[in-house]
């Protein structure tokens, strides 16, 4: 990454102080679950033990005979995986195996993995027991000792309940630290382990619960201008001006976009700038006149590989297909933003949804809670309606403007603050032909989701720039990725308001050729028909999503073997299985080429010839 001389030396000066400097409160240190390992069965010794095998002066021989067991095979979660919670006075196995006291042992090892970030602060490292009988023994293993290692002040006995070992912060390094207790028994009058805990600094380590696995990006603000909360609420913000799209409460998150007026047509807007801070660090994007990319207020070039930020966070970059992209990643991945740059200098702002939140959040995409009817909330915690349509809009938009104590933009001048007009421009007001050739060529360009499209329809119709194509491709390879429980309350715009007749034949639902993509909706006339994930093809209702027609109307219809729905180009709507067998088809005889699917206004669906003329109905009399 091509950085100034002034932003390198931050980092090394950061990096090189970061281990053992930085604030207790901000150390990074967790640990995996406690595991236990039987080991090796009890073994009979030919020497007697001294009475206490585990001091220095009898060299530790109580763990001669250890020999801990490898990362793998055999190890199992701990009776209790936070505190270990292993034994008691009757678990001794020495007895049973023909042993005695002092002429047997017995060992069982228990590990944990404890992550220690690189600008962790790590002023002491104890491993603290309760309950323990007879002795245990700590071994570290990490990059420094991958043999692992023991001192002295490794060994604890039966008779320092409560006690701990000696620091053993030496013995750890930055990264990965596998630390395993050999614990010991040589008298069948108890074996048992009560508690192990990590402490660092005096403080116990908890476990690191296993985050979720990371929900997709989610694309909040995208093309002219269409938000989307995190939670999935969707509305259009036609205002230019700087806003504030989300921000932590405390203050360690916070993503900023510049909207400004398209050139040919006013009433529209486009994100031309992103500001983002993560942590103590700022990144900034800009589109005009040049693309240009700064750190802390410094120019840089797009980065390419994965570059740790002082504050603990970091940036990425790609390209692929004339889009460049920029990773934003706050420590431990617990917030990642995606910039989103095209060709026609626009920009779209993702961020990937992460529940449970690790932080507050609150803005103009929402607040990430899982609940989408509270995300239309005004700053200060007010919640509108959307069916209060522009002046709710704009009374949201507004509150959400950056204030000038705000400001992470350094370069350019803030954008003219306008309100969004009166009633903002929506696809249906736009022109006709203007809207039937964008709906060519966006589906030409394989945009095929209902809601990707009735996006492009309208970018592509309102600005004449088929730039917008790519940015509804990705919203549609972002937007697919969601589940479908995220995009019920989604409502594209109907096709015969995308495609308008020119004649009074509109071209239907699909392009000759077109497949239907799984759980997708494809709406009109207040209705919509959907390929469902349990293969059946049905239509419902758009408004409360009641049951109309399913292909399972006809009981000898497999509909569970269905893999794919197409419009074929001779003029059938086909389903078939993965052999491409025939599941079910409309028309079953004479199709017409270039036949078109329609929804009427009472849910019947229908396919017509070009000329109109119907081919097949779904209705029965």
């Amino acid at each position: 990454m091509n950085i100034s001389r002034h932003w390198n030396a931050r980092i090394a000066t950061a990096l090189i102080a970061a281990f053992g400097v930085a604030h207790a409160a901000q150390a990074q240190v967790s640990r995996t679950p406690w595991q236990m390992h039987e080991g090796q069965a009890v073994i009979k010794l030919d020497t007697e033990l001294p009475p206490n095998g585990a001091l220095p002066e009898n060299g530790y021989v109580a763990f001669n005979q250890a020999d801990i067991p490898a990362e793998g095979p055999g190890w199992v979660a701990a009776p209790n995986p936070d505190t270990i919670g292993f034994g008691g006075p009757n678990a001794s196995k020495i007895s049973a195996a023909g042993g005695s006291c002092r002429r047997a042992v017995d060992y069982t090892y228990f590990q944990t993995f404890v992550e220690v970030s690189p600008n962790a602060r790590v002023d002491e490292f104890k491993i603290v027991f309760d309950g323990m009988d007879d002795a245990s023994r700590i071994t570290i293993f990490n990059s420094r000792h991958p043999g692992g290692t023991v001192v002295d002040g490794s060994y604890v006995t039966r008779a320092s309940q409560g006690a701990s070992t000696t620091d053993l912060k030496d013995l750890v390094a930055p990264g990965r630290n596998r630390v395993v207790i050999t614990q010991v028994d040589w008298c069948p009058v108890g074996n048992q382990l009560k508690s192990a805990q990590v402490s660092l600094n005096g403080s116990t380590v908890v476990v690191d619960t296993p985050r979720p696995k990371a929900g997709p990006f989610v694309p909040t603000s995208h093309g002219d201008v269409h938000i989307r909360s995190l939670d999935g609420l969707s509305f259009d913000y036609q205002a230019t001006g700087d806003f504030l799209l989300f921000q932590s409460t405390d203050g360690e998150a916070v993503i900023q976009a510049r909207q400004e007026a398209w050139d040919k047509n006013p009433k529209v807007s486009v994100n031309r700038a992103a500001a983002i801070r993560v942590m103590g660090d700022v990144i900034e994007m800009y589109q005009l006149p040049e693309l240009k990319f700064l750190v802390n207020g410094e120019p840089a070039a797009l980065p390419t590989t994965r570059t740790t930020l002082p504050g603990g966070g970091a940036i990425e970059g790609s390209s692929s297909y004339g889009k460049s992209f920029v990773y934003v990643y706050w420590p431990n991945e617990s917030l990642v933003a995606r910039l989103v740059s095209y060709k026609n200098k626009t920009m779209d702002v993702e961020v990937r949804r992460d529940y449970p939140a690790k932080r507050t959040y609150e803005g103009l995409i929402g607040n990430m809670d899982g609940v989408r009817d509270n995300d239309f909330q005004m700053r200060g915690g007010e919640v509108l309606s959307l069916s209060g349509g522009d002046q709710a809009i704009s009374r949201v938009g507004e509150s959400w403007r950056i204030k000038a104590n705000e400001v992470l933009f350094g370069h350019g001048k803030p954008v003219p603050a306008t309100a969004i007009a009166g009633k903002q421009q929506s696809v249906g007001d736009l022109d006709p032909a203007a809207r039937r050739d964008a709906y060519d060529k966006c589906k030409a360009a394989e945009v095929k989701d209902p809601m990707a499209l009735s996006h492009c329809v309208y970018d592509v119709a309102a600005t004449g720039d088929t730039g917008f194509i790519e940015s509804a491709k990705q919203f549609q390879q972002t937007i697919t990725a969601l589940p479908p429980s995220e995009r019920e309350a989604e409502r594209p715009a109907p096709v015969e308001t995308l495609a308008p007749a020119a004649t009074g034949q509109s071209m239907g639902l699909f392009l000759p050729g077109e497949k239907l993509q799984r759980g997708s909706r494809y709406g009109m006339e207040g209705h919509y028909i959907t390929f469902q994930n349990d293969g059946n093809l049905c239509v419902y209702t758009s408004q409360d999503n009641r049951f109309v027609w399913c292909i399972n109307n006809d009981p000898a219809v497999n509909y569970a073997n269905a893999a794919a729905v197409e419009m074929t180009r001779d003029g059938r709507l086909a389903v078939t299985d993965a052999d491409g067998g025939l599941v079910w088809q409309a028309p079953a005889t004479a199709p017409q080429s270039g036949s078109g699917v329609y929804l009427t206004g009472d849910g019947v669906l229908e396919i017509r010839a070009p000329s109109g003329a119907l081919v097949w109905s779904s209705r029965t009399k």
